[in-house]
C-alpha cells in the first residue's frame, strides 16, 4: 500500500507552497479548466498531502539535420522551458522538481540517446538539454529585460541576460546552445565510425568472424 512520506520532505512547510494546488495571489495567467479542478481539489492539496505539482510550461522539439562527407546526420533537440513572468523565480519546491526532471532528461552529446519511434516509425537519435527557466521583466519578452536560467552539474542556476528577441528566439530554436547561449549549436558528427568483419584464421585452422569498430 502507497503511503506519504512527509519525513522525506525538508521540515518547514513553506517549501511545500506551490504554483498548483494553493490559491493563486500573483495575478498570473489564465488559468485552465484542469488547474482549477486540482487547485479546488483538497484530497490533492500540497501542504496536507505533501504532494508538489507544477505546471509544465513549454515543451521544444526540433527537428536537426547535418550533410556532411560522411553522409545526412539526424538527430533531435529537445528541452523543457519553465516560464516565470514580472521577474518571479521558481520557489524552492518547483525549483527542485525541474532539477530532477533536468537530471533524468539531460544528454551531454548530441545523439547519445536513440528512442524508439511511434507505431511504425523508426528510431531516432535525440539530443535532450534538459529543462531551463526563462525569466521575464513582466509578461512577454517584449517587454524588458530577458533572463535564461540553465542548470550547472550541481543543481545550480546559471544566469543568462539574452541580448535581445532574436537571441531568445536563437535559444528556443536551438541555433545556439540552451546551456550557453553564446555558442551556435551543431549536430556534425565529429568522428566518423563504422563496424568492420575480417575473417581471422586461428592457430588450429580454424576460421572465424571478428568484428570492430573502426573510427576516423
Amino acid at each position: 500500500m502507497w503511503t506519504e512520506s512527509p519525513q522525506s520532505w525538508p521540515t518547514t512547510t513553506a517549501f511545500l507552497v506551490n504554483d498548483m494546488t494553493c490559491p493563486r495571489r500573483d495575478g498570473g495567467r489564465a488559468e485552465t479548466p484542469f488547474g482549477a479542478w486540482v487547485r479546488a481539489r483538497t484530497d490533492l492539496d500540497s501542504q496536507t498531502h505533501w504532494l508538489d505539482v507544477c505546471d509544465g510550461d513549454w515543451i521544444f522539439h526540433a527537428y536537426k539535420t547535418h550533410d556532411g562527407k560522411h553522409g545526412t546526420r539526424s538527430v533531435r533537440q529537445m528541452m523543457l522551458v519553465e516560464v516565470k513572468t514580472f521577474s518571479r523565480m521558481p520557489p524552492p519546491n518547483q525549483l527542485e522538481t525541474l532539477w530532477f526532471w533536468h537530471q533524468l532528461t539531460f544528454n551531454r552529446r548530441p545523439g547519445e540517446t536513440r528512442l524508439r519511434g511511434l507505431a511504425d516509425r523508426p528510431a531516432v537519435n535525440v539530443w535532450c538539454h534538459g529543462v531551463f527557466v526563462l525569466q521575464l521583466e513582466a509578461d512577454t519578452p517584449e517587454s524588458g529585460v530577458i533572463r535564461w536560467h540553465s542548470f550547472s552539474p550541481d543543481g545550480r542556476l546559471v544566469e543568462y541576460e539574452l541580448a535581445s528577441q532574436d537571441h531568445l528566439a536563437h535559444v528556443l530554436g536551438f541555433r545556439v546552445r540552451p546551456n550557453e547561449p553564446s555558442r551556435q549549436l551543431s549536430v556534425r558528427a565529429h568522428h566518423f565510425s563504422e563496424e568492420v568483419t575480417v575473417k581471422r584464421t586461428l592457430p588450429l585452422g580454424f576460421t572465424i568472424d571478428e568484428t570492430f569498430t573502426r573510427r576516423s
